[in-house]
């Protein structure tokens, strides 16, 4: 394939993925937007409140609003080598997130030392966007990005608030924003998934 033919699959074979996790949090963040001034911690909304690791409605708001398309494919394209990486071939591990045991995970090559790594092995896809996503949505090191997601400002805007995600920092944002722009990533921002 040529480079241009292996983005264009590789955005292909993940892009519905995406957009049947992101419907699901989708339907839970117009539930509690539709019930804001009654929504309290109760059995039917547990789920919801244990999800986000939260207490409020105004934090269950921020923690489920919408992940822009973009910044899910670049993170993916980089993460995988555009679908190439062997974490991904052989554990469905889009965003090389890390698992803390070997347990149903796969060892990086190289960290044969006193600390190795380990990334998760998902049986599908689907659960590791599932996972990312909850990943961004709960995580400490990504509260500023979540603030800055539910501000709706611009996708370029919230990229730098993505920094902790890599230990390159700066060098990692920089990739996002540029693969962003050269593969004009933004046009997949506006689609979405309608549930009847």
């Amino acid at each position: 394939l040529t480079v241009s033919e292996k983005k264009s699959k590789f955005i292909d074979f993940i892009l519905p993925a995406i957009l049947i996790e992101k419907s699901k949090i989708k339907k839970a963040y117009n539930y509690v937007l539709n019930n804001f001034d009654n929504i309290y911690l109760n059995e039917q909304t547990k789920p919801l409140y244990d999800y986000c690791n939260c207490n409020t409605a105004e934090e269950l708001l921020v923690c489920l609003t919408d992940q822009p398309n973009s910044i899910i494919i670049a993170q993916a394209a980089i993460e995988t080598g555009w679908g190439t990486s062997r974490f991904f071939l052989e554990g469905s591990n889009l965003f090389g997130i890390h698992s803390v045991n070997n347990s149903n995970s796969i060892r990086a090559l190289g960290s044969h030392d006193s600390l190795p790594v380990f990334v998760h092995k998902y049986n599908s896809i689907l659960s590791s966007i599932s996972h990312y996503l909850r990943t961004l949505a709960t995580g400490y090191a990504y509260s500023e990005f979540r603030i800055k997601r539910a501000s709706q400002d611009s996708v370029i805007n919230m990229i730098p608030y993505l920094k902790n995600y890599s230990e390159r920092r700066d060098l990692y944002v920089e990739d996002i924003q540029k693969l962003i722009t050269y593969n004009n990533l933004s046009m997949y921002d506006s689609l979405i998934v309608k549930w009847r």
